[in-house]
């Protein structure tokens, strides 16, 4: 937004943008975004969860769904609403921040508990690795790159391709954003199975044979196949946080 207000009001510097302060505004937009986020999403996958044993990576695969064309659309306008960009920036970061908390709890009731303590670190490091750590340093090389294509070929050229070479680089987010809805899609198919295991495990029932296709276990399944007692939602119940 501050490489787009020079744009937006046809002047020659900075000057008339540095009051507007986006980068404060972007905080205090990013931050309410961020507490009413992470609650509804709770709440949600919670309700869900009653009806349906995928509803957390359902939650958070729909979350990404969303902020994609969100995103997307935010970047276009921003040249040109400013206002309209500050609400779709708004709602993307809401719908973003409902996999924050949803997937902590899928990490909690997948792991044993002697083992979340180190799950929940490699996935806080991961996360800040990929994100935090090495994003603007990519976002940043890649604006460059763009705008060394770009340099020099309108009117204005440095104002013109700083902001559609960080334009451009910042479509690399939304690649990142289908890998996120396929990774959470995937977690659905399976999220079932591993919360038994980590039901069995806790338990201390890890001497018994499991079926985790089937959601068995090998003393609740007949000589001749038949299955007699225990069925899979019934350990799935086991595992409820």
């Amino acid at each position: 937004l501050d490489r787009a207000c020079p744009l937006i009001n046809h002047i020659d510097s900075q000057r008339g943008c540095e009051n507007i302060g986006a980068g404060f505004l972007f905080g205090i937009v990013t931050g309410i975004a961020g507490l009413i986020g992470v609650s509804l999403g709770s709440h949600i996958a919670k309700s869900w969860r009653q009806t349906n044993h995928r509803a957390d990576p359902m939650v958070c695969a729909l979350a990404l769904i969303i902020c994609t064309p969100l995103m997307f659309t935010a970047m276009l306008t921003s040249r040109y609403f400013r206002i309209l960009t500050w609400i779709l920036i708004f709602f993307h970061a809401m719908f973003l921040a409902f996999i924050w908390g949803v997937s902590v709890d899928i990490i909690i009731y997948v792991v044993p508990p002697l083992r979340r303590s180190t799950s929940q670190s490699v996935f806080i490091l991961t996360q800040h690795l990929l994100g935090d750590a090495f994003s603007p340093l990519i976002v940043g090389a890649m604006a460059d790159g763009y705008k060394s294509i770009i340099d020099g070929t309108t009117e204005n050229s440095n104002q013109f391709s700083e902001f559609y070479g960080l334009q451009s680089a910042l479509l690399i987010s939304l690649i990142v954003f289908v890998g996120g809805i396929g990774s959470y899609l995937a977690t659905a198919l399976n999220v079932s199975i591993d919360k038994k295991q980590a039901a069995v495990l806790t338990k201390g029932r890890t001497q018994d044979v499991y079926d985790w296709s089937s959601g068995l276990l090998d003393k609740d399944i007949g000589y001749d196949g038949s299955q007699t007692a225990v069925e899979s939602d019934e350990l799935y119940e086991t595992a409820a946080p």
